[in-house]
């Protein structure tokens, strides 16, 4: 039999699993900050001791910033996050 893909498609055959997925474990000890975006203003929703606020291009920015949207990237603790803001 034959299969008809669409240009730059692809397909692939295989029998049983093959990824290693099955081994991939979450590590549920790690607790990531909760970060929110309240009135364009970041908030941490968590207990924290450290925080710091940066654009994509590294800038530095005070944390009680009125942010423009875009994304941001909120370190708490030594812990990235990505945030967005609209």
């Amino acid at each position: 039999t034959g299969v008809t893909l669409p240009a730059g498609g692809f397909a692939v055959y295989a029998s049983g699993p093959k990824s290693g997925i099955g081994d991939i474990v979450a590590d549920s000890t790690t607790d990531r900050p909760v970060v929110v975006v309240d009135g364009g203003r970041i908030r941490v929703l968590t207990p924290y001791t450290t925080l710091t606020l940066h654009n994509l291009s590294g800038l530095s920015l005070p944390v009680d910033t009125q942010l423009t949207p875009g994304v941001y990237i909120v370190n708490v603790d030594g812990t990235p996050v990505k945030v967005a803001v609209r």
